[in-house]
């Protein structure tokens, strides 16, 4: 794999590979050790998070926890620049991970092999 050299190529490769029916935590106490871990930068903010964006959240945390340590390190990266984004721009990232995964399963696997082909 390819490391990642940008927040919008993280968000972009995490919108391609999240599912839409993942279980998730509502409250910070009912995460993983792991998962809280990983999201500890966001553990402030965590109770007035939006369900949808908390379902991205652990899902990034999850995709984290699968990774060898080079792309642990990459991911985390990234995600931090996420996190330093205005709220508006990461409103609108979210947003838009929303609408991807809203759309049929087969438009997802389109856009998927699209982005696949232009990443080369």
């Amino acid at each position: 794999m390819k490391t990642l050299g940008s927040a919008k190529q993280w968000v972009l490769a995490l919108i391609m590979s999240l599912s839409a029916s993942v279980a998730f935590a509502q409250s910070w106490g009912e995460l993983s050790g792991n998962q809280r871990a990983f999201l500890g930068p966001v553990q402030g903010e965590w109770s007035g998070l939006a369900a949808n964006h908390k379902r991205t959240l652990i899902n990034t945390a999850n995709l984290f926890s699968r990774l060898p340590a080079a792309e642990q390190r990459q991911l985390r990266g990234d995600f931090n620049k996420f996190l330093r984004m205005p709220a508006a721009k990461r409103e609108n990232v979210l947003r838009a991970q929303n609408r991807y995964l809203a759309m049929p399963p087969k438009k997802r696997a389109q856009m998927r092999a699209q982005y696949e082909k232009q990443r080369g």
